[in-house]
């Protein structure tokens, strides 16, 4: 956090910024960030809590564990996929809102796992968020990119993935502490230290996580609410540019 403040202090500061804080002045390109950085901070905290569970209480090798989120793969092209072809058809609203949907919904799900679950109780949570990645990646790229100035483009992109990554960096870190924390107080309040009381307790650790992640994931679903906006556009636009959808006028700059 120190490291980021004197960046953007010293971006301030320069004749010719690697990054012009100017481009955070369009309202939904600053929305995109914001919902990639609640994006990054919740699902980057359940691939790591979750790949935990998988083999500190349900016992899979490391190999079992991987094989296991290929469902999750799977469910993020074809999601991706469809939100390509639909964005141009559609709009950007719906994706953005069926995505961080998903995304909340399949994280609560994971909030019920307990000690003694099987992994059909946690392959239908993970092809739900893998769903709601997929329909957000797409419009939230096109959405970032949009209406931004030819040399930077790659900024504006960046940026988005760049959100991405600093949302899962600071969201580990967080979810991490809450999960270790909730982990201790459950295993002290069950006055043992078996094996099936370490389960429990690293569980309880666990789902209490999600639910925090579960939050921030409603929070990206709520920024495409109240900041994204879409401007209208007629068919024959659509027809002649499917991009047209996610460009802002310049009343959202």
């Amino acid at each position: 956090m120190v490291l980021l403040t004197t960046f953007i202090l010293i971006e301030t500061r320069s004749a010719e910024p690697l990054m012009p804080l100017s481009i955070f002045k369009n309202r939904n390109r600053s929305g995109s960030f914001a919902m990639m950085l609640c994006i990054g901070i919740a699902l980057f905290s359940m691939f790591f809590f979750l790949t935990q569970y998988l083999q500190n209480v349900l016992g899979y090798s490391p190999i079992r564990t991987g094989v296991g989120f290929l469902p999750m793969t799977a469910g993020i092209v074809v999601a991706a996929t469809l939100s390509s072809r639909l964005v141009g058809r559609i709009g950007i609203r719906i994706p953005l809102l069926v995505g961080p949907s998903a995304a909340t919904i399949g994280i609560l799900w994971l909030t019920r796992i307990t000690p003694t679950s099987s992994y059909l109780d946690v392959v239908g949570p993970l092809v739900v968020i893998a769903l709601g990645m997929g329909f957000s990646f797409v419009p939230l790229t096109l959405t970032a990119v949009s209406g931004v100035k030819p040399h930077e483009a790659g900024l504006a992109s960046a940026l988005l993935n760049t959100m991405q990554q600093v949302g899962g960096a600071l969201g580990l870190a967080v979810l991490a502490t809450v999960a270790i924390d909730a982990q201790n107080s459950k295993l002290h309040s069950l006055h043992q230290s078996t094996t099936a009381a370490m389960k429990l307790a690293t569980t309880h650790g666990y789902t209490t996580a999600f639910t925090v992640a579960a939050g921030i994931a409603f929070l990206g679903l709520l920024i495409s609410i109240v900041v994204i906006r879409v401007p209208t556009i007629s068919p024959v636009d659509v027809e002649l540019n499917p991009e047209a959808h996610v460009k802002v006028s310049s009343s959202t700059n």
